[in-house]
């Protein structure tokens, strides 16, 4: 048997983020002027040795002035496959941004994968940290750099720095559909992946565009798909919950 027979992964819709001004998603004016709308996912990916949630949305509708969230709650969504929250064994996050942890605490029951660097950079701004309160008693694997959740080089987070001090990407190795790399905002559009721009507020331009040709790299000599999850386009090209990709 493949190692990768019997893994799917699931697009969830988790809700959007509108924003009335994003230039600040480029920081030599690319986007000045523009208004965007962008998609916040989740993904559940069902292995044979367990379920991972990857991002947890918005959580709920909020607005900031800056940007509007508006949430599609994960949990009703997981029902329609005869999921629960407590079905879920694994949760992990690109980073600790509002608009991918925020049903986090849904998933208490789950056992939290975190980046130590992300965590420690991020922690202390409470306002983010009361959606991720559930770490403190959660069940937790902490990693550093690289790490293969099941064991078996199928699912793997990447160390991919830059946006946040610890942001990550996910690599899938599907039995059917082939490589897959969800990649956290590693990239926000696919213009930002032609044009290569990094937004203003990343904590380095360095590290962006490192781990950008990190994720291309993985792409080209592993003839990997590239998902840029917060683009709607590339979120509409993956098969709508509850279908899936294997």
């Amino acid at each position: 048997m493949s190692q990768s027979e019997g893994i799917k992964l699931f697009a969830i819709n988790a809700g959007t983020a509108a924003l009335p001004d994003f230039g600040a998603f480029s920081d030599i004016g690319y986007f000045d002027g523009v208004s965007h709308e962008v998609r916040v996912p989740s993904y559940l990916i069902m292995h044979p040795k367990g379920n991972m949630i990857w991002e947890a949305g918005n959580g709920t509708d909020q607005d900031f002035g800056f940007m509007q969230l508006k949430a599609n709650p994960i949990a009703p969504q997981l029902e329609k496959i005869g999921l629960t929250p407590k079905d879920i064994d694994y949760l992990a996050f690109s980073h600790l941004h509002i608009d991918h942890i925020g049903e986090a605490n849904t998933f208490k029951d789950s056992t939290w994968i975190m980046n130590t660097t992300e965590w420690e950079t991020m922690k202390d701004d409470l306002g983010e940290k009361a959606l991720v309160a559930d770490y403190e008693t959660a069940e937790k694997v902490e990693i550093q750099g690289d790490h293969d959740v099941f064991g078996d080089g199928t699912v793997q987070i990447l160390f991919t720095p830059g946006h946040t001090h610890g942001h990550q990407s996910l690599l899938l190795r599907l039995q059917n559909a082939g490589n897959v790399i969800l990649c956290g905002d590693a990239f926000h559009q696919r213009e930002t992946r032609t044009a290569r721009l990094v937004p203003s507020f990343n904590t380095s331009r360095a590290d962006t565009l490192a781990s950008m040709d990190r994720l291309e790299g993985i792409v080209k000599y592993q003839n990997a798909r590239l998902v840029i999850q917060h683009d709607k386009r590339d979120f509409a090209e993956l098969p709508e919950f509850p279908a899936y990709l294997d």
